[in-house]
């Protein structure tokens, strides 16, 4: 049975766009042929995606990506979780030389070793599984795009897909980001990596 009737991208099939059904059908035959998809490291950008449709598309591409565990290994962030992450490993808790704690070690010190060891881990996932899935992309600070332009820029040369789904149509989220680009440039990175790599969708 092909992945298309095996999900939806909506719990009311009646109600699903015709935008929604165009992606589905074309999900469903990239999710279909997942391990060359993954060979040529080609992702998704999907724009006009606010948080229930990104959640929808979120559980179809990680029943599909599921149906070829372990072989295929995949990692989920919300933008959420992405933005705490750069927060705590750029702003908060930059990396120390010292890998090892002075004792004794307080409480307060014993709090931050385990955040750093949660956002290397975390971090770790994101640079290195096959399928890296970001759902609900609106960056608010320099730091967030910094933070996801040194991940694609990793993946995009280890050819690793990245799916990336944003509530913004692209004049809108190139508008977000040109906000909080202090050095300029970030918009055209990610445009062009995503780009050159991937499937594009509204």
């Amino acid at each position: 049975m092909a992945m298309y009737d095996r999900f939806a991208l909506s719990p009311a099939p009646d109600d699903v766009s015709i935008q929604d059904r165009d992606l589905l059908i074309r999900m469903s035959a990239y999710l279909d042929t997942i391990e060359t998809r993954i060979r040529q490291g080609q992702g998704w950008f999907i724009f006009n995606a606010d948080r229930a449709r990104a959640a929808r598309i979120a559980q179809y591409v990680l029943a599909g990506l599921r149906a070829h565990a372990p072989l295929i290994s995949h990692f989920l962030m919300t933008w959420r979780d992405f933005a705490l992450n750069a927060y705590v490993t750029e702003v908060a808790l930059p990396r120390e030389e010292q890998e090892e704690p002075p004792e004794p070690e307080s409480r307060r010190d014993h709090e931050q070793r385990l955040a750093r060891r949660v956002s290397r881990e975390a971090y770790w996932r994101a640079l290195n599984v096959d399928v890296l899935v970001l759902l609900d992309l609106a960056p608010a600070h320099t730091h967030e795009i910094a933070f996801l332009d040194g991940i694609l820029a990793s993946r995009s040369t280890l050819h690793l897909p990245t799916v990336l789904t944003t509530p913004f149509m692209p004049d809108r989220l190139k508008a977000a980001i040109d906000a909080v680009d202090t050095e300029g440039g970030s918009w055209e990175h990610l445009w062009g990596r995503m780009y050159e790599s991937s499937l594009i969708a509204v």
